[in-house]
């Protein structure tokens, strides 16, 4: 009985952390495409200033 209990502690623990990686691996996905995000909304400013004569 014992040893039942403790493969199903092991299981729940293991489904656990296969959840945990598979929700950090979603945030950072989400997170890197808001980074290019901000760098291509970040460039496409600098290059309407120049275009505008606001910056050299």
């Amino acid at each position: 009985m014992r040893a039942a209990g403790l493969a199903s502690s092991l299981r729940l623990l293991l489904v656990d952390v296969a959840c945990s990686v598979r929700l950090s691996e979603e945030a950072t996905r989400v997170s890197q495409h808001f980074g290019v995000l901000t760098i291509e909304f970040s460039s496409c400013a600098c290059v309407k200033r120049s275009a505008d004569g606001l910056r050299n």
